[in-house]
C-alpha cells in the first residue's frame, strides 16, 4: 500500500531525473557552443594573420614602388645634370665668341674712323 508521501517522493525523483537530463543536455549544448566559439576565435586569428600578411605584402609593394620611383628620379637628375653641364659648356663657348666678336667689332670701328 502506498502512503501519501510516496507519490511526492516519486514525483520529486522523476523531476530530479528530468532536471539531470536537462542539465546534461544544457552542458552538452554549452560544450558545443564553447567549441564553436573557440573555432570562430581561431578563424578570426587566422583571418587577422592573413590580413596582416596582405598588408605587409602591400607595404612591400609600396616600398618597392617608391624605391623604383626614387631610382628613376635619381637617373633623371643625373641626365639633367649632364645636359646642364653640356649647356654650360656651350654657353661658355658662346660667351667667349661673343666677347671676341665684340672686341673685333670695337677694333673694326676704331680702324674705320
Amino acid at each position: 500500500m502506498l502512503s501519501g508521501t510516496e507519490i511526492p517522493e516519486k514525483y520529486l525523483m522523476l523531476k530530479c531525473v528530468h532536471l539531470q537530463k536537462l542539465l546534461t543536455k544544457k552542458s552538452d549544448l554549452l560544450t558545443k557552443k564553447e567549441n564553436e566559439l573557440a573555432n570562430k576565435e581561431k578563424m578570426i586569428e587566422e583571418l587577422l594573420a592573413d590580413k596582416k600578411k596582405r598588408e605587409d605584402t602591400n607595404i612591400e609593394k609600396k616600398l618597392w614602388s617608391c624605391q623604383k620611383e626614387l631610382s628613376d628620379c635619381k637617373r633623371e637628375i643625373k641626365c639633367l645634370l649632364g645636359e646642364k653641364l653640356v649647356y654650360e659648356s656651350v654657353s661658355g663657348k658662346y660667351e667667349s665668341q661673343i666677347k671676341n666678336l665684340n672686341e673685333e667689332l670695337k677694333k673694326f670701328k676704331l680702324t674705320k674712323k
